[in-house]
């Protein structure tokens, strides 16, 4: 009777475990597994065989849904490759990652939480992640940990050589065998197999991620849901097979299963016997309500594992973390925040009162405020700088940013952010902006223009000094373009010339720009390009060269004066002596002649004409600054119509000429030959001002009076007399600007080849010179008036030419010495004809030889000065050696080695300018033999 109650009991018992065990165990299936070296949670022993963490619970599953596992061994790629070819059912120790979520299904519920570490070998230098600069690091293929890795050391700019292996074991060996420096694997894998390989943590400990189980996407999705049932019940439960198995494998020591004696095993079924009917309803309502509580103890754990990762991420981190309990005002600083104001952990408390207290007064409330806009949910994130008190009492700058939690209700409960040190950062950008200051002061102080200028060529920034040059000021100049400013070169020029420099990056080049006032200056600029991200800029420094244009013009136009004076000194002596030979022998004609002759007109002429070419010489000399000004009284109307006469034959038929010349205007005292210069000079800009259209040149010379009034802007006349010469055209006209600098030297309006720039400065220069004042009066389309005044000479008598008196005669013997043969002979000529004795040579060492051998013998030596051999200064010394008292004339044409001055220093009596006429050479020697003899 016993036997029967018991074998009930036991069919009551097996049908209510058979009640309650799945309802799909119904057949076998196989579960093929990819493996890889993962060592302990899976790995394959020396025998082939798989081992591992994994490998016992999985075991245990199997046991309950009857299921064949098969394992394929291989490294991690060829498992990827595997569950995509549809070879395996599932693949281990998967990390999410969006690019494997394509083509995987991922198990709920993850096998471990990871993260890796960097090994190396004992006594490496390495222990930081700096440290793996320029050094071989070992990754294992297809790592999420080594894919992790290349974007940290990447972000933080730390070179490194990568090299890629098959498993962590391979990664291991490289270590060990000093192939790479270092190696990155995962925390279990190096916790495990660390002493095995002599390699140790270098301390860089960096992302905590969840590993899974996974399958083909759409493939064994019942397989999944009965993995997540086991390990959801399993890791809530501490000796589960689950944590029997992670626990055996973690210490490396495999747990022997305890077996039940058989005694014992009876009591046990007849305890079941009496108690199932108790239990089973209590066991079943402890399945619901494990499946009611089952999620939320899964969030708990999941929050749990999270803020484990986010710890291990700040503790590797240099930010400072800060959490703030809004519902207990509990805060914590972590060490890292402490440390960044010099404090160690327990050196400061958890208090709020710490920041407010560390934190500078207005920062407080400025961060208040923001505090508070996030827990209004008025911002969305909390980010500020502010300066903190460090330990030391130095201030550290901290970018802190933060955000909130919120209930379901929507009040905040927490607030979470971090402290980041930025004292370097501004430390540079203060430096950054106290260099900017400091340049753009520089700039602004410079006499040199300067510009910024974007790729449209618009200006983006000026200095002072360039708004000094235009006259425009910063703020008219910053809406303005380069070919705004630009006077002569167009948009389109501009734009090619951009393109140029940024092809080449750089130019330098003279150009034109134009003022405010439309006024032209040059501007020599220097331009770099740098290139950008919109489009570049130009640097610009521009220097005003417009005086040093004019001075480069000033010079080029004095040495060609220069050149001029030159050839003018050249010319003059030889030019000078012709003269001197037509005119003598015309006088002596003239003097042979009867006085009713007819001939006597026409020689007159050539005397005139040669006087004319004489006075020409001196004008092209005076030119030419090589003579003196020879000022004396002089009648203006005579030098007027000679101008005239000279003008009418080379004026065209387009302009006609109108003259109102008063005879009695009066003398005046002046150059005549710079006199005729100034009439010649304005007359022939009138004609150029004519030339084209046609026009009436007026010429007038008046005797007017002109009172203190009259002379109101002419301080330095006096009221008076006055001869005034007014030239005026029917011309363009002058514009204002241009008549403002008409009298400046070197400044011309004309084409090259039409002026110097030096008539209308000269004509200034004499008519001041000569104590008088000259206007000028022009209209644009009516024409321009020169009107000059100089004082007129009251009561004086001028000297006229071509006086009938005779030359005064003598009988003294004269020693006449030139090397030109035909002034040789005239200058005999006329001697003889004024009655003296006279010796001619054409050499000086002739005349010295024959004044030796007969140095009493002669009362006067007349002596031209260019001579070969020895010249005419050189042969008076000699003779005054021999002679001290003998008188002796100097005749030069030209000379720029001897004066009158020098002359007379060296002993001469006299010294005369050719071409000289007969009355003046005989007055000239009279004087002199009549002085000699008083």
């Amino acid at each position: 009777m016993k036997r029967f109650y018991i074998v009930i009991c036991l069919l009551l018992v097996n049908i209510l475990i058979y009640s309650l065990s799945p309802a799909d165990s119904a057949q076998s299936r196989t579960i093929r597994i990819a493996a890889f070296n993962f060592y302990p949670t899976l790995f394959q022993a020396k025998d082939g065989s798989v081992q591992g963490f994994y490998v016992d619970f999985l075991k245990e599953i199997a046991k309950r849904e009857d299921w064949n596992i098969e394992y394929v061994y291989g490294n991690w790629s060829d498992g990827l490759a595997r569950i995509k070819s549809g070879e395996v059912d599932l693949l281990t120790n998967v990390a999410f990652t969006n690019e494997r979520g394509q083509f995987l299904d991922y198990s709920k519920v993850p096998l471990l939480t990871v993260w890796a570490e960097l090994y190396v070998k004992g006594g490496s230098s390495i222990d930081s992640i700096k440290g793996v600069k320029g050094k071989k690091v070992a990754l294992m293929k297809g790592d999420f940990n080594a894919a992790n890795f290349k974007n940290l050391v990447e972000k933080l700019e730390i070179p490194c050589t990568y090299v890629e292996l098959g498993d962590f074991e391979e990664v291991f060996k490289a270590i060990s065998s000093n192939e790479v420096d270092a190696g990155v694997v995962n925390n279990t894998f190096g916790a495990a197999k660390q002493r095995e390989y002599g390699v140790q943590s270098s301390g860089v400990v960096f992302n905590p991620f969840d590993i899974y189980f996974t399958a083909a996407k759409g493939k064994n999705t019942q397989v999944l849901v009965t993995l997540d049932k086991y390990l959801a019940e399993w890791r809530k439960v501490e000796d589960s097979p689950y944590h029997q198995a992670r626990e055996r494998w973690s210490h490396k020591s495999v747990s022997i299963m305890k077996v039940t004696p058989a005694s014992i095993r009876q009591i046990i079924i007849f305890f079941i016997l009496t108690s199932c009917i108790a239990i089973a309803f209590v066991f079943v309502l402890r399945i619901q309500v494990r499946r009611k509580t089952a999620a939320l103890k899964q969030q708990i754990e999941i929050r749990a594992e999270a803020e484990e990762r986010f710890l291990l991420a700040m503790k590797a981190s240099r930010d400072g973390l800060f959490d703030w309990n809004l519902e207990t005002n509990e805060i914590y600083y972590s060490p890292a925040w402490k440390k960044m104001l010099g404090y160690e952990d327990h050196e400061l408390p958890n208090d709020f009162s710490v920041w407010e207290n560390t934190t500078d007064p207005e920062d407080v409330k400025k961060s208040w405020e923001l505090q508070q806009k996030l827990i209004s949910k008025k911002i969305d994130r909390f980010v500020v700088e502010f300066k903190m008190k460090h330990k030391d009492g130095h201030r550290v700058d901290i970018l802190s940013r933060a955000e909130a939690f919120f209930n379901d209700s929507g009040q905040a409960i927490r607030i979470v952010g971090t402290h980041t040190n930025i004292s370097d950062r501004k430390r540079a950008e203060e430096e950054l902006r106290e260099s900017e200051e400091r340049n753009r002061q520089i700039l602004h102080s410079s006499i040199d223009g300067f510009w910024r200028v974007d790729s449209q060529a618009r200006l983006i920034e000026v200095n002072d000094a360039y708004c000094r040059m235009s006259g425009y000021s910063r703020e008219e100049l910053l809406t303005m373009a380069v070919q705004d400013v630009e006077a002569l070169e167009t948009a389109e020029a501009v734009a090619a010339r951009i393109k140029r420099i940024i092809t080449n990056g750089s130019d330098r080049f003279t150009t034109s720009h134009r003022r405010k006032d439309g006024r032209i200056f040059e501007v020599e600029a220097s331009i770099q390009y740098r290139s950008g991200k919109d489009g570049g800029e130009f640097v610009v420094f521009l220097r005003d060269v417009t005086e040093k244009k004019l001075l480069e013009s000033q010079l080029l136009q004095a040495q060609k004066l220069e050149a001029i004076g030159t050839l003018a000194g050249g010319i003059a002596h030889d030019f000078n002596n012709i003269l001197g030979a037509i005119i003598g022998y015309s006088e002596m004609v003239r003097d042979d002649l009867a006085p009713e002759s007819p001939c006597i007109h026409g020689i007159n002429q050539v005397l005139k004409a040669s006087h004319r070419a004489k006075d020409l010489v001196k004008q092209i000399l005076a030119f030419s600054r090589h003579v003196e000004d020879q000022k004396r009284p002089m009648h203006p109307a005579v030098i007027v119509k000679e101008a005239i006469s000279l003008l009418r034959s080379s004026l065209p038929m387009t302009i006609t000429i109108e003259q109102d010349i008063d005879p009695d205007a009066g003398s005046v005292l002046a150059d005549p030959t710079q006199f005729h210069q100034i009439v010649m000079n304005l007359c022939t800009n009138a004609f150029q001002a004519m030339e084209v259209k046609g026009g009436t040149l007026t010429i007038s010379l008046q005797k007017i009076i002109l009172s203190q009034e009259d002379l109101a802007m002419e301080p330095d006349l006096q009221p008076g007399s006055f001869v005034q010469l007014l030239i005026k055209d029917t011309g363009e006209g002058i514009p204002l600007e241009t008549r403002e600098r008409i009298f400046d030297p070197f400044f011309t309006t004309k084409e090259v080849g039409k002026g110097t720039g030096l008539g209308l400065s000269m004509v200034y220069s004499i008519v001041k010179s000569s104590g008088g004042s000259i206007i000028c009066d022009s209209r644009l389309g009516e024409g321009s008036e020169f009107r000059i005044i100089l004082p007129a000479l009251e009561d004086q008598v001028v000297e006229e030419s071509g006086s009938t008196e005779l030359p005064p005669h003598g009988k003294e013997h004269i020693l006449f010495i030139d090397d030109e043969e035909m002034l040789a002979e005239l200058g005999q000529a006329v001697l003889k004809r004024l009655g003296y004795e006279v010796t001619t040579r054409r050499n000086s060492l002739d005349a010295l030889t024959t004044f030796q051998n007969q140095p009493d013998a002669f009362d006067m030596i007349i002596t031209d000065q260019t001579m070969p051999g020895m010249t005419g200064v050189d042969l008076a010394r000699r003779i005054l050696q021999i002679h001290p008292r003998m008188p002796i004339i100097l005749c030069t044409g030209y000379s720029s080695q001897v004066s009158e001055e020098t002359a007379k220093a060296a002993g001469i009596k006299g010294f005369a300018f050719k071409p000289m006429t007969q009355k003046d050479i005989a007055e000239l020697i009279r004087k002199i033999l009549d002085e000699q003899k008083q």
